[in-house]
């Protein structure tokens, strides 16, 4: 079957004609590969590229890079390079590779292998397709496990029965697959992933790497689908033992978060997987989730944020008053991680809350003094302890309306300063 590639979006086109003759000016064989070839199939739309080369990947990627006048990423180690285009369209070069597992659950050992080497690797029929782009096979489709027959089909399938024990992280993205395209998984992988559940696959993995998959579900549009797939499976377990989803308070965090992520001041402010995981991990206590954000390996900033979101009802309940001073509102917000804060307006549906946070984030958050330490010191011979205590009063002194210029703020530092009989 050949794919009629001009049919897509002219950019697109002309940076696939581009690559395909840069490789064949150097005798190097070229395809579009996985999802990519999935979604030209099914004729979405396509912003990023995969090349698997048969060859050295990171050589051609050079070559173009030289030729496009861009810098490449390089990843040795993995014999992989990405170049970075105009409105942010990414090209993702790899050597074709052949990985072999050496027990279910590990990380496979990778070697330089053919086109149809690297194909096997991969997760389902439906992202194993390749298409050529050298001149003399420009379009033709390379599809040996019958991928485009179960795209139309509507079917996840892996490609052996070992798949889901090679890796049990396949588990989670059959799951997101299948919801994101309203496929189904078939009958024989639905024994396949039981069988897998029950076995001693599933513990082999590392935490982080089943986290990296969970991170990837929950920004999928069909992510509450997603949660309940893996209940229907019982597979919940693979998200952490302790772990027991909340599926009505997931729906209305995503629900919620959809109008945050509307609001044009919100945006590109956060990391959006973190606002469902704090719905997700709700339910347990402190000691539990951060052993748990241990084990997935999550970093201080988000630890940080996601362990404050245990205190939720509290801080919603502190902000539903009415007519809080701008004072009391950055008091009660002021130590917060952002994430955190719109989790918070994200979790409530309280106008009052809601009201509060974005007078908060717009407005008094912003709240800058004029005078400085140093204004402060030059008053008298006062320590750095109480400078700080001074400081902290005339900012909530401006922020309520208080002083409005640098003189106003002096003025005031000294009147605390003799009220505390510095």
């Amino acid at each position: 079957m050949v794919i009629a590639l001009n049919k897509l979006d002219k950019k697109i086109f002309n940076i696939v004609r581009k690559v395909g003759q840069s490789a064949d000016k150097h005798s190097l064989p070229i395809y579009v590969v996985g999802g990519v070839v999935r979604d030209i199939l099914l004729k979405k739309d396509i912003f990023d590229l995969d090349f698997v080369v048969e060859g050295d990947g990171i050589k051609l990627a050079n070559i173009l890079a030289r030729e496009l006048n861009l810098k490449p990423i390089v990843h040795s180690k993995f014999g992989t390079a990405t170049l970075i285009l105009q409105d942010n369209i990414r090209l993702d070069f790899v050597s074709a590779r052949k990985e072999v597992y050496s027990y279910p659950g590990a990380l496979p050992n990778v070697e330089l292998g053919k086109l149809a080497d690297d194909l096997f690797r991969r997760d389902f029929t439906i992202n194993a397709m390749a298409i050529a782009i050298n001149q003399d096979n420009f379009g033709v489709l390379i599809d040996k496990f019958n991928g485009s027959e179960d795209l139309s089909s509507g079917i996840i399938r892996v490609l052996h029965d070992k798949s889901y024990t090679d890796d049990p992280t396949r588990i989670l993205r059959a799951v997101r697959f299948e919801q994101r395209l309203k496929f189904s998984i078939n009958s024989h992988d639905l024994g396949l992933i039981k069988k897998t559940l029950k076995s001693k696959a599933i513990n082999s993995v590392g935490q982080v790497r089943y986290f990296n998959e969970i991170k990837k579900m929950i920004v999928e549009e069909n992510a509450l689908a997603c949660f309940k797939r893996l209940r229907i499976l019982k597979a919940e377990k693979i998200i952490g033992a302790r772990i027991r989803l909340d599926l009505k308070l997931l729906s209305k965090t995503i629900s919620n978060i959809k109008g945050v992520k509307r609001d044009k001041f919100y945006q590109g402010q956060y990391s959006s997987w973190i606002f469902l995981f704090m719905a997700m991990v709700s339910p347990l206590s402190v000691n539990s989730l951060s052993k748990l954000i241990k084990r997935f390996g999550i970093n201080n900033h988000d630890r940080n944020a996601i362990l404050h979101s245990l205190k939720k009802e509290g801080i919603a309940q502190a902000l539903s008053q009415r007519q809080l001073k701008g004072s009391q509102i950055y008091c009660i917000l002021n130590q917060l991680p952002l994430e955190t804060i719109l989790f918070i307006r994200a979790y409530t549906s309280n106008k009052n809350v809601n009201v509060n946070i974005d007078h908060y984030l717009q407005r008094i958050a912003k709240v800058k003094l004029l005078s400085d330490g140093n204004d402060i010191k030059s008053l008298g011979n006062i320590a750095p302890k109480e400078i700080g205590k001074i400081i902290s009063k005339l900012l909530l002194a401006k922020i309520d309306g208080l002083v409005k210029n640098k003189k106003e703020e002096l003025n005031l530092a000294k009147k605390i300063k003799l009220d505390a009989g510095l």
